[in-house]
């Protein structure tokens, strides 16, 4: 699987140079004959691609050169030996990314100016970046976590004194009541503020959860040095060198703690939407053209988008005018894709989803202002 969040889906948000080629498919995690049958959709996607760059107005040498790193896969086994769900490819002059996406994702080709995104908005909606801190007596561990991934980063300036290591002998008793004396306490105070200020230095930028996990003595103790302002407040309380030997055990654990948060930002969003549109106030809209405008601008704090069905047609930004078409034609677009393309531009949240939106239509957002 493929770190995806959304600092990498503004980096394909931001490629200026065209025509962009976006490619979906469903992958196997392995079998030799689903990877064979994997190639084959692949390739059928590819001639897709060919044909509509040809629609799209490039020569048949351009097509060519911008398809030829897509068509060097098709070759390569080992790419093809460790998939995941489904498999994303972002092709244009000068640019090449593939991502192993671990949600099922529709066969699906798309050629334009920009790149298509709204199949990856689900890694956002339930996807949000999330730290996992781990403290015991062995070592200091810090995770940058999705709902899917998980990998270990430095802590910049973590403690490697001598002193700082001993304050970990024996912290159950350090910690606990009637432990340790007041110097060895105070030695312990001190590594843990060393910490806290690398999570600083690190996150200092971030509004992300941080989840702790370490015996209950120091998980309590963190928590009165620390000065990050998005600290989970639930806990993977244990030895984590003991309950979660490795670093997916950390992530399934902090998981299960962050899920329901997540899903109670979405439902917190759905019921200010309901509220606003109560009220008559001009803060929700329904009407694409309306919230193509704002995106745009910068006014869409939430956006609620259909992730399977699109709606086609142009938006000319400068003149801020939008015409709709009953069908996709070369050149159209799908204006859900572009209205949250802008919503992320401007750091606003997307929800993307199959199942009922705020206002049971294909498109919903909650404005700044």
């Amino acid at each position: 699987m493929d770190f995806i969040d959304r600092d990498e889906l503004r980096g394909l948000l931001v490629w200026e140079t065209s025509p962009c080629v976006s490619i979906f498919l469903p992958t196997h995690r392995s079998g030799i004959e689903a990877h064979q049958q994997d190639t084959i959709r692949f390739k059928n996607l590819i001639h897709q691609a060919e044909t509509a760059l040809g629609a799209h107005g490039c020569k048949p040498p351009e097509v060519r050169e911008l398809l030829a790193p897509a068509r060097r896969l098709l070759d390569d086994n080992d790419f093809w030996a460790d998939q995941s769900d489904g498999l994303a490819v972002f092709l244009a002059p000068g640019y090449v990314r593939t991502y192993r996406i671990p949600i099922s994702l529709e066969e699906l080709v798309r050629v334009n100016d920009r790149f298509h995104i709204k199949p990856l908005l689900p890694l956002l909606t339930l996807n949000t970046r999330f730290y996992v801190l781990a403290l015991s007596q062995k070592q200091l561990r810090l995770l940058k976590c999705t709902r899917h991934t998980w990998r270990e980063i430095e802590l910049p300036g973590s403690p490697t004194s001598r002193e700082e290591a001993l304050a970990f002998d024996d912290i159950e008793k350090v910690m606990a009541p009637g432990g340790f004396d007041n110097e060895r306490q105070q030695a312990v105070v001190r590594y843990l503020q060393s910490v806290n200020r690398g999570v600083h230095d690190l996150l200092r930028d971030e509004t992300a959860p941080l989840v702790l996990a370490g015996v209950e003595h120091l998980v309590a103790a963190y928590r009165e040095v620390n000065d990050y302002p998005h600290l989970a407040e639930p806990a993977i309380i244990g030895n984590p060198d003991e309950r979660n030997k490795h670093a997916k055990d950390l992530h399934a654990a902090a998981w299960e703690l962050i899920e329901p948060r997540l899903k109670r930002t979405r439902e917190e969003a759905s019921a200010l939407y309901q509220q606003y549109k109560g009220q008559g106030s001009a803060r929700v809209s329904a009407d694409i053209e309306q919230i193509l405008t704002a995106a745009s601008s910068g006014r869409v704090d939430t956006l609620f988008v259909s992730r399977r069905h699109p709606i086609w047609g142009h938006f000319d930004a400068e003149a801020g005018a939008v015409e709709l078409l009953d069908a996709q034609n070369p050149g159209a677009e799908d204006l859900l894709d572009l209205a949250a393309g802008q919503t992320l531009l401007n750091s606003g949240r997307v929800f993307a989803s199959d199942e009922a939106l705020p206002d049971e239509g294909l498109v919903a957002a909650v404005y700044r202002y």
